[in-house]
């Protein structure tokens, strides 16, 4: 059976149309659009975007905006001085190591010249430290295992998605 040149650059025009399609990124969310929603896209590739603290050893989270840092480390002092905890009701995501190697966490090395700006970090929902959605594990919570991090290019207060056009 021979192929019509025109059918053949049908199928080819198809599969790379279906190439295309397999090679879209993840959907993007914010920390507070995920946060709610992290035990239905557990086991899910996403793209998150927020302020990144300081990524190293046993802490890495990615924050709504700058000033959610602020709040989270008073509420954790508080926890080391009066050894309870008063949440302050606003989201954080856990950003686990990624892969481990000799040199330690690699994420940590990929993330440490993102630390204290907004970034996007690609990588695997996992719930298993969240209970009713609230965090249950206090040392390097792995709400979000990653496997890439990026600076972000868009606004960076309340809303990061104004300038991208995107909802």
């Amino acid at each position: 059976m021979r192929l019509a040149p025109f059918s053949f650059l049908g199928l080819l025009a198809g599969a790379s149309a279906s190439c295309a399609r397999s090679k879209a990124e993840p959907p993007l969310y914010t920390v507070d659009q995920l946060v709610p929603q992290i035990e239905e896209l557990n086991g899910r590739t996403v793209r998150v975007v927020g302020y990144l603290g300081d990524c190293a050893g046993d802490s890495c989270d990615l924050y709504p905006r700058e000033a959610d840092v602020a709040v989270w480390k008073r509420a954790f002092a508080e926890i080391r001085e009066k050894k309870q905890f008063h949440d302050p009701g606003l989201s954080v995501l856990g950003i686990g190591p990624g892969k481990i190697d000799d040199d330690g966490f690699e994420f940590d090395r990929k993330a440490a010249p993102f630390n204290r700006t907004y970034v996007v970090i690609t990588g695997t929902v996992d719930s298993r430290c969240r209970y009713k959605g609230e965090r249950g594990c206090t040392d390097r919570s792995p709400d979000l295992q990653p496997t890439s991090i990026s600076p972000w290019r868009g606004s960076s207060p309340q809303d990061p998605f104004h300038d991208k056009g995107t909802k």
